[in-house]
């Protein structure tokens, strides 16, 4: 996407609409006023077939908003991960605009899992402190140049052949009450998929 046009939403609709463009995922700050533009001036993007709203936290009010909208013509996918892991290593699909709290980041995609650990590396049960940790193939191998910090975020899975890297936030219940990074808590919900809170 030219540089003049990601932050342009009448841009983005006509490129989306020259290009018959079918998949569209980026951060909510894009998406979010991009489809409210669309929704507003009522915009044909007819040819778009999977949303994908992911990189950052996405509030479920307008997750919602945007499956109340159109999710009938589209999939619509919030999706997590980090680039120590190969940027998107879950995504959440929901197919009806119910109320939600918490926006869920998903359940992992093939090839990745997810876990919530404690400190001696041990699956936690639902609602049990934790922090979260992603393994599978598309692990990196570590840090160029910064051995210390390969060595404290890049561990050997204990569930399986390979490595995983330690994300470093933790599931609600953390010890002083608020999470140590800005994306908020983490909880694993009973349908066994990962959210924020």
């Amino acid at each position: 996407m030219p540089a003049e046009s990601r932050a342009n939403p009448a841009a983005i609709c006509e490129l989306i609409a020259k290009y018959r463009i079918e998949m569209f995922e980026s951060t909510p700050a894009l998406v979010i006023p991009l489809m409210e533009y669309v929704y507003e001036h009522k915009k044909d993007i007819s040819s778009l077939r999977l949303l994908i709203v992911g990189s950052d936290h996405c509030p479920a009010t307008e997750y919602r908003k945007l499956v109340e909208r159109f999710g009938a013509q589209m999939r619509i996918l919030n999706s997590y991960g980090v680039t120590e892991a190969c940027v998107d290593a879950c995504y959440y699909e929901q197919n009806t605009a119910e109320f939600m709290q918490v926006l869920p980041i998903g359940k992992p995609l093939p090839s990745v899992s997810m876990y919530i650990l404690d400190e001696n590396k041990t699956l936690q049960p639902i609602g049990i402190i934790g922090e979260l940790y992603i393994g599978g193939a598309g692990v990196g191998r570590g840090y160029l140049n910064r051995e210390d910090l390969t060595t404290e975020k890049f561990v050997a899975d204990p569930y399986a052949q390979g490595m995983m890297y330690a994300r470093g936030i933790w599931q609600s219940g953390c010890l002083t009450g608020t999470s140590n990074t800005w994306e908020g808590l983490i909880i694993k919900l009973k349908s066994g998929v990962i959210g924020w809170k």
